[in-house]
């Protein structure tokens, strides 16, 4: 007697799908591959689902229909495996269908290649445009971009998805070899929902050969009652919890690749216990109604660290307050003593002696070599701020920054500058509106800059107070000046006047209401002409209007996250461009041959105007440098007319922000800068929607940002580990799955 052994066992779990289960079981039985068996699992359905299912079993003989109590899908995933006899086994869900020659194909893959593991994919269809609508992060979700043509281990193949954040869990994206699930014993968990991740990812890590199809033969439904569009309550984050704590246990004793070993501990962090400590942030829920009803001590352990975790953020904010109070009361004890005599010259006496002590600990804690690297660290650091050194050190720095052809341009650009031409070095454009009462003050550190040739262009867009007449008396008295004058138009269309009307060789875009370094137009344009740059990024201080402090403003240039060779482009930094600086142009000098060869000009709209402008630009410029100094200082603290703007033009920012995605689009980077884009317009957005004052406009954006703009930008396509900040991400989160009022609350 010979044993019936099909090629491939397709499962399908039924319950209350009476109206659907026909589309299903159709593409099944039209399969062009011979030799299956398809096992209909009724799961206690109350409605006609078992008898649309029995009527197939009469018509196909390959059909079975197994009954059983309900027990949730994974009981049924894994009451239809304990019967299926085929050497491959596929799990279908039976509100969906597949294409005929799914089971085919796939089947041919595997053994051709002798697979455990063949993965695809995907493409949804709603039952609704409001289901559309409201899920439109769902439409390119399950369609892999990435390659991934070979043969590989379970975990390689894992990595490499999670690299584009393409691993998609769901059991339905794959075939799997029935062997390799019966030897690991591997079942779906019973009684959780995100069942997938569990036994997606068990199914991964023991695979030894897996490969992909880049098809999409699957057609998952999208409706109101399916797993991804349902409101997200306890049994999610309890899902995810368990989930976790199972993975936990069933690694223990596997061995993981060393190269796979950072995203597979990376995806269990953010996105298996990462989304269920989102989801329970999200939920208005008490500590005392959370608890799970599935899993074991671990997954309450996980529950309770979740429980504790906003506890413990207050408690590590508080403490923070507390040290830094420590420390300046530390400080201001240490500057007393200092100016005691006699203990000024005990210090001086037992210098010497406390450092040889110092260097013999350091020499035997972490050796000869490093003790040696660090006293030459601290040796440099007094030296740069030595009058006599200083200069030379910071040349040393720029040489090995900047390279040599760096230094020698140096040789001629500033006796060049000095002797400078019929055209001037430098034109700073700076659009004014109604700013009477600091324009003067502006004016005169520019008039006063110690680069002389240079012209200041200042816009004036209709300004109905004083500041035309006090330009005009600063202009007669200094040729440099020249005023324009226009229609209120906003800042943007005062840039591109000043742009059309400019003839130094580099641009500067400033504010009215702000003033300067004296060195500023110098500064940078000696950095850009000897490093013929095409962008210079510089820094800037914030200075209170009212309190007359100063303050770094660090993220308005942060080198840190920029090349440590110079010049760079976007393609030395693809994943942090966006980091280094912000969108505002008044902390950047532009090569106006660039920024006309291009076509560069601000969008003339009423906020909002100079993203689009920057952020091209740096998409654009083949050479970048950066002048870690502040040369701006720029004023806070002002009652100004900005809310008024941004209340009657809430979505400026909208169109900045498309119109920047679009142009990284056509010239072919978007791809590349795709993080580093991403995590700034969703900063942007996040923004533009926080710093609304008016609550019906920012019930507006917030309505716009959750049905279309984050799909427009293509910013919910990324799980948590693809932001740099998680706070923002999971706002992002909050908008798209919660309410107006929720996110309020949260955020009050």
């Amino acid at each position: 007697m010979v044993n019936y052994c099909p090629n491939v066992s397709v499962i399908i779990p039924i319950y209350k799908v009476e109206k659907l289960l026909g589309e299903c079981l159709d593409s099944v039985v039209a399969q062009t591959l011979d030799n299956i068996e398809v096992i209909c699992v009724n799961d206690g359905s109350p409605d006609g689902s078992a008898d649309v299912a029995k009527a197939y079993t009469e018509k196909y003989d390959f059909v079975k229909l197994i009954h059983k109590e309900n027990g949730g899908l994974s009981s049924a995933r894994n009451a239809g495996l304990e019967a299926a006899s085929g050497r491959y086994v596929y799990f279908l869900d039976s509100d969906d269908y597949i294409e005929p020659d799914t089971l085919e194909v796939l089947m041919k893959r595997a053994d051709e290649d002798d697979l455990d593991i063949v993965y695809f994919n995907a493409c949804p269809f709603f039952e609704s445009k409001l289901i559309e609508k409201n899920n439109q992060n769902y439409v390119n979700y399950y369609k892999r971009k990435g390659d991934y043509p070979g043969v590989y281990t379970g975990q390689t193949m894992f990595s490499m998805m999670r690299k584009n954040r393409e691993f998609l869990p769901s059991a339905c994206l794959q075939l799997f070899r029935k062997d390799l699930l019966t030897l690991n014993d591997i079942r779906f968990y019973p009684g959780i929902v995100h069942e997938d991740n569990l036994f997606s990812f068990q199914c991964m890590a023991v695979a030894a050969r897996v490969g992909y199809i880049d098809r999409s033969f699957y057609h998952r439904r999208m409706r109101d009652e399916s797993t991804v569009t349902v409101k997200k309550t306890m049994r999610n984050v309890e899902g995810y919890l368990v989930s976790y704590a199972e993975i936990l246990a069933f690694m223990r004793d596997k061995e993981v690749e060393a190269s796979s070993f950072p995203k597979m501990s990376e995806y269990l962090y953010t996105s298996v216990f990462g989304n269920g400590r989102r989801i329970f942030r999200s939920l208005d829920v008490s500590n005392d109604d959370a608890y799970l009803n599935a899993g074991d001590f671990a997954a309450d352990h996980f529950l309770d660290m979740i429980k504790r975790s906003t506890e413990t953020e207050f408690e590590r904010s508080r403490m923070k307050n507390e040290i830094a109070v420590l420390r300046g009361k530390v400080s201001e004890l240490q500057r007393e003593l200092n100016s005691i005599p006699t203990y000024r010259c005990k210090k001086a006496v037992s210098f010497f002696p406390r450092k040889i002590a110092g260097a013999l600990c350091c020499i035997k804690d972490h050796g000869f070599a490093y003790t040696c690297r660090l006293a030459a660290k601290k040796l440099v650091r007094r030296l740069e701020r030595c009058r006599l050194f200083g200069p030379v050190i910071r040349k040393l720095r720029n040489l090995r920054k900047r390279g040599i052809a760096y230094a020698c341009r140096s040789l001629w650009v500033k006796p060049y500058m000095k002797i400078g031409g019929k055209q001037p070095f430098v034109s700073i454009i700076m659009p004014v509106y109604n700013v009477e009462s600091f324009i003067a003050q502006g004016i005169k550190t520019l008039l006063n800059q110690t680069m002389k040739h240079i012209e200041i262009i200042c816009v004036d867009d209709g300004s109905s107070d004083a500041s035309v007449e006090i330009l005009n008396r600063l202009a007669a008295q200094d040729h440099r000046l020249k005023v324009i004058t226009q229609c209120n138009k906003g800042a943007g269309a005062a840039r591109n006047l000043g742009i059309a009307n400019a003839k130094g060789e580099y641009l500067i875009f400033l504010d009215s209401d702000d003033f300067f370094h004296s060195r500023l137009a110098e500064h940078t344009y000696q950095v850009a002409k000897q490093a013929k740059a095409d962008v210079v990024l510089f820094g800037a201080k914030h200075y209170h209007n009212v309190t007359g402090q100063y303050r770094n403003a660090k993220w308005l240039l942060n080198t840190s996250v920029a090349p440590a060779k110079e010049p760079f482009s976007y393609k030395d930094c693809a994943d942090s461009l966006y980091r280094i600086t912000s969108p505002c142009p008044w902390t950047k000098a532009f090569r106006r041959e660039f920024v006309l060869e291009k076509g560069l000009q601000f969008q003339e709209l009423q906020n909002t105007n100079d993203l689009y402008f920057s952020y091209a630009a740096l998409a654009m410029a083949e050479r970048i440098v950066t002048v870690d100094e502040a040369l701006v200082y720029y004023r806070v603290g002002l009652e100004n007319n900005l809310q008024t703007t941004k209340k009657k033009y809430p979505f400026c920012f909208y169109d900045a922000c498309r119109a920047w995605h679009d142009k990284l689009e056509e010239l072919g980077v978007l791809e590349e800068l795709r993080q580093s884009y991403t995590n700034a317009a969703l900063s942007t957005c996040l923004f533009s929607l926080n710093s609304q004052k008016n609550p019906e406009v920012k019930q507006q954006i917030f309505d716009k940002l959750k049905t279309e703009i984050f799909y427009r930008l293509e910013l919910a396509d990324h799980d948590a580990s693809y932001f740099y900040m998680r706070n923002r991400y999971e706002d992002m989160v909050q908008i798209l799955t919660g309410t107006f009022d929720e996110y309020m609350n949260s955020h009050s």
